[in-house]
């Protein structure tokens, strides 16, 4: 598969992300041992200066990693099922080895490691001092393991990739299912309790939301935001998608991003990290707010309005399709 352009173009960004994060991670090393905020040395001055340049090398290294995960989705999820027999979509792709389900993960992950030092960085930046250097650095060094991680497994998943290998699909998995937990869950009593809490957990976030409380308690705010998203997850799987497809036995999360389907596991799927970024956003506002001599209130607002849009379209969007598609499953 290394010779297929979408594969290419995969470990390319991988490979460019790589690149970026090794020469940010020498200057964070740099800085973690020679940063002295009150020196006035030529080394400090140069620290100083390539401070800016960290940032932005960061900033070029999400995009990358954004657009990779973008391109990684497409890949398994419309180029390489004509090319695998038995594939219809992602998930007979991504289940051809071992290595499929481990990558997206690991890539989806990569995204709030990157996160948390872009609001360090931030903050620090709206500081004369620098108070938040060089501890924002130390974020440098798991953001690189885990894209040495990705493409280590990158290779062994498209290296792996067998085409004259029949993958098992939707088809073949979910009436396996049936006899798992997670079959028995959509049958009877699991699911009924994962809307349930779906619906509770929505309104207590947006309880919070309104009255500022995850400005204090952020670290709850963030346990009960990836609680939801989980819920989220679930209850689009097994109960909405079905409204979405007009299907009731078609139970797959991945062709919710083909264009038939207006590419609505996009916005979906956008909105869930949405509200988990802004709820880790104000988890990394209250650590290190009291080290800042200005408070940092134009990002409280921003990250009070990516939640509420994270939550807003989270929660409304599976709604309106269980009401408005005329089905009654």
């Amino acid at each position: 598969m290394f010779t297929d352009y979408w594969v290419i173009a995969q470990l390319l960004a991988q490979v460019c992300t790589l690149v970026l994060l090794l020469y940010a991670s020498t200057f964070g090393y740099k800085s973690l041992r020679y940063w002295v905020a009150e020196s006035d040395t030529a080394l400090q001055i140069s620290l100083e200066r390539e401070n800016y340049l960290m940032g932005a090398v960061m900033q070029v290294s999400v995009w990358f990693q954004g657009i990779a995960l973008l391109m990684f989705l497409q890949t398994v999820n419309m180029h390489l099922p004509p090319l695998v027999k038995g594939a219809m979509c992602a998930t007979g792709t991504l289940g051809i080895n071992a290595w499929g389900y481990p990558l997206l993960f690991t890539k989806s992950l990569a995204i709030f490691v990157y996160a948390i030092y872009l609001f360090i960085n931030h903050l620090d930046n709206q500081e004369p001092n620098y108070p938040l250097t060089p501890h924002k650095y130390t974020w440098l060094f798991p953001a690189l393991m885990l894209s040495i991680a990705d493409l280590y497994m990158c290779l062994h998943y498209f290296g792996n990739i067998q085409p004259d290998l029949i993958a098992t699909c939707c088809s073949v998995d979910f009436s396996a299912e049936n006899k798992t937990i997670y079959g028995l869950g959509q049958a009877s009593q699991v699911l009924p309790l994962m809307t349930i809490a779906w619906g509770s957990l929505a309104g207590v976030l947006f309880a919070g939301l309104v009255g500022k409380v995850w400005e204090k308690y952020s670290v709850a705010g963030l346990c009960i935001a990836v609680g939801y998203v989980g819920t989220c997850i679930y209850t689009l799987k097994y109960h909405f998608v079905k409204y979405i497809y007009g299907l009731p036995s078609h139970l797959c999360l991945f062709d919710i991003f083909w264009g038939k389907y207006y590419a609505i596991g996009y916005v979906l799927f956008g909105a869930y990290y949405a509200l988990l970024l802004g709820m880790l956003g104000y988890v990394v506002l209250q650590r290190f707010e009291s080290r800042l001599a200005y408070p940092p209130k134009v990002m409280k607002k921003n990250l009070r309005k990516m939640v509420f849009m994270g939550l807003l379209l989270s929660f409304i969007l599976p709604a309106l399709y269980a009401y408005c598609s005329g089905y009654n499953f």
